[in-house]
Protein backbone atom coordinates (compact mmCIF):
# COMPACT_ATOMS: atom_id res chain seq x y z
CA UNK A 1 0.00 0.00 0.00
CA UNK A 2 1.18 3.54 -0.76
CA UNK A 3 2.54 5.77 1.97
CA UNK A 4 0.28 8.52 3.30
CA UNK A 5 0.94 12.02 2.06
CA UNK A 6 1.66 14.79 4.55
CA UNK A 7 -1.24 17.18 5.25
CA UNK A 8 -1.62 20.25 3.04
CA UNK A 9 -0.66 23.45 4.76
CA UNK A 10 -2.84 26.52 4.79
CA UNK A 11 -3.39 27.93 1.32
CA UNK A 12 -4.82 31.27 2.40
CA UNK A 13 -1.42 33.05 2.54
CA UNK A 14 0.81 31.33 -0.03
CA UNK A 15 3.45 34.06 -0.48
CA UNK A 16 3.60 35.54 2.96
CA UNK A 17 6.63 37.85 3.24
CA UNK A 18 7.88 37.22 -0.34
CA UNK A 19 7.92 40.04 -2.89
CA UNK A 20 6.85 38.16 -6.03
CA UNK A 21 7.29 41.15 -8.37
CA UNK A 22 10.95 41.51 -7.40
CA UNK A 23 11.52 37.81 -8.04
CA UNK A 24 9.89 38.03 -11.49
CA UNK A 25 12.01 41.07 -12.42
CA UNK A 26 15.19 39.26 -11.39
CA UNK A 27 14.21 36.18 -13.39
CA UNK A 28 13.45 38.34 -16.44
CA UNK A 29 16.79 40.15 -16.15
CA UNK A 30 18.63 36.84 -15.82
CA UNK A 31 16.82 35.34 -18.82
CA UNK A 32 17.36 38.47 -20.91
CA UNK A 33 21.04 38.52 -20.00
CA UNK A 34 21.51 34.84 -20.95
CA UNK A 35 19.69 35.34 -24.27
CA UNK A 36 21.87 38.34 -25.10
CA UNK A 37 24.99 36.34 -24.30
CA UNK A 38 23.79 33.52 -26.57
CA UNK A 39 23.20 35.95 -29.42
CA UNK A 40 26.43 37.89 -28.95
CA UNK A 41 28.13 36.21 -31.92
CA UNK A 42 25.23 36.70 -34.31
CA UNK A 43 24.96 39.62 -36.68
CA UNK A 44 21.73 41.23 -37.84
CA UNK A 45 22.23 39.45 -41.18
CA UNK A 46 22.47 36.05 -39.43
CA UNK A 47 19.24 36.71 -37.58
CA UNK A 48 17.49 37.88 -40.75
CA UNK A 49 18.60 34.73 -42.59
CA UNK A 50 17.16 32.58 -39.84
CA UNK A 51 13.84 34.42 -39.91
CA UNK A 52 13.38 34.36 -43.69
CA UNK A 53 12.22 31.44 -45.81
CA UNK A 54 14.62 29.18 -47.66
CA UNK A 55 13.34 30.56 -50.97
CA UNK A 56 14.09 34.10 -49.82
CA UNK A 57 17.60 33.19 -48.67
CA UNK A 58 18.32 31.29 -51.88
CA UNK A 59 17.09 34.23 -53.95
CA UNK A 60 19.25 36.68 -52.00
CA UNK A 61 22.29 34.43 -52.40
CA UNK A 62 21.77 34.17 -56.17
CA UNK A 63 21.39 37.92 -56.50
CA UNK A 64 24.44 38.61 -54.31
CA UNK A 65 26.51 36.31 -56.52
CA UNK A 66 25.24 38.09 -59.63
CA UNK A 67 23.05 35.30 -61.02
CA UNK A 68 20.07 37.48 -61.88
CA UNK A 69 18.80 35.20 -64.67
CA UNK A 70 18.85 32.20 -62.32
CA UNK A 71 16.83 34.18 -59.78
CA UNK A 72 14.33 35.18 -62.46
CA UNK A 73 14.03 31.55 -63.61
CA UNK A 74 13.36 30.22 -60.09
CA UNK A 75 10.93 33.04 -59.34
CA UNK A 76 9.00 32.43 -62.56
CA UNK A 77 8.88 28.66 -61.87
CA UNK A 78 7.49 29.28 -58.37
CA UNK A 79 4.86 31.69 -59.68
CA UNK A 80 3.98 29.38 -62.58
CA UNK A 81 3.52 26.47 -60.20
CA UNK A 82 1.25 28.54 -57.93
CA UNK A 83 -0.81 29.68 -60.90
CA UNK A 84 -1.16 26.15 -62.33
CA UNK A 85 -2.17 24.89 -58.92
CA UNK A 86 -4.93 27.48 -58.60
CA UNK A 87 -6.17 26.83 -62.14
CA UNK A 88 -6.33 23.08 -61.48
CA UNK A 89 -8.43 23.60 -58.34
CA UNK A 90 -8.73 21.54 -55.19
CA UNK A 91 -10.21 18.58 -57.05
CA UNK A 92 -6.98 18.03 -58.94
CA UNK A 93 -4.35 15.65 -57.62
CA UNK A 94 -1.67 18.23 -58.40
CA UNK A 95 -3.24 20.71 -55.99
CA UNK A 96 -1.74 18.80 -53.07
CA UNK A 97 1.73 18.42 -54.56
CA UNK A 98 4.30 20.32 -52.50
CA UNK A 99 5.20 23.76 -53.80
CA UNK A 100 8.80 24.62 -54.67
CA UNK A 101 9.20 27.05 -51.74
CA UNK A 102 8.40 24.14 -49.41
CA UNK A 103 11.17 21.93 -50.82
CA UNK A 104 14.62 23.22 -49.78
CA UNK A 105 16.57 20.39 -51.45
CA UNK A 106 14.87 21.02 -54.77
CA UNK A 107 15.48 24.76 -54.50
CA UNK A 108 19.14 24.11 -53.73
CA UNK A 109 19.42 21.83 -56.77
CA UNK A 110 17.74 24.40 -59.01
CA UNK A 111 19.94 27.23 -57.73
CA UNK A 112 23.13 25.20 -58.15
CA UNK A 113 22.40 24.03 -61.70
CA UNK A 114 20.91 27.29 -62.92
CA UNK A 115 23.80 29.27 -61.45
CA UNK A 116 26.29 27.00 -63.21
CA UNK A 117 24.35 27.24 -66.48
CA UNK A 118 24.32 31.03 -66.24
CA UNK A 119 28.05 31.11 -65.54
CA UNK A 120 28.73 28.84 -68.53
CA UNK A 121 26.47 30.93 -70.76
CA UNK A 122 28.43 34.07 -69.86
CA UNK A 123 31.60 32.25 -70.88
CA UNK A 124 30.00 31.33 -74.21
CA UNK A 125 30.05 27.57 -73.53
CA UNK A 126 26.61 26.75 -74.90
CA UNK A 127 27.09 22.96 -75.21
CA UNK A 128 27.97 22.84 -71.49
CA UNK A 129 24.89 24.97 -70.72
CA UNK A 130 22.73 22.41 -72.52
CA UNK A 131 24.43 19.55 -70.65
CA UNK A 132 23.84 21.27 -67.31
CA UNK A 133 20.17 21.84 -68.08
CA UNK A 134 19.84 18.23 -69.27
CA UNK A 135 21.32 17.00 -65.98
CA UNK A 136 18.87 19.17 -64.09
CA UNK A 137 15.98 17.84 -66.19
CA UNK A 138 17.04 14.26 -65.47
CA UNK A 139 17.24 14.98 -61.73
CA UNK A 140 13.71 16.39 -61.78
CA UNK A 141 12.28 13.66 -63.99
CA UNK A 142 11.38 11.19 -61.22
CA UNK A 143 9.55 13.63 -58.96
CA UNK A 144 8.43 16.58 -61.09
CA UNK A 145 7.77 15.92 -64.75
CA UNK A 146 6.69 19.53 -65.31
CA UNK A 147 10.13 20.75 -64.18
CA UNK A 148 11.84 18.11 -66.25
CA UNK A 149 9.87 19.10 -69.34
CA UNK A 150 10.64 22.77 -68.71
CA UNK A 151 14.39 22.22 -68.59
CA UNK A 152 14.43 19.83 -71.56
CA UNK A 153 12.60 22.45 -73.62
CA UNK A 154 14.95 25.17 -72.42
CA UNK A 155 17.98 23.05 -73.32
CA UNK A 156 16.51 22.33 -76.75
CA UNK A 157 15.85 26.01 -77.43
CA UNK A 158 19.45 26.89 -76.50
CA UNK A 159 20.88 24.16 -78.72
CA UNK A 160 18.92 25.34 -81.78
Amino acid sequence: MAAALPPIQSVSKPHQGVDVSATNEEATKHTSKSVKQGLAGLTDLDIARHRQSYLHNTSVALLEEGYVNSFIEIFSLVESQKMQRELAGRDSGHYYDPLLPDEPKKLETLARHLGLAEKLRRQGKLPEVCNTLDKLAHECRQTDTWLSDHFFKKSLSISE
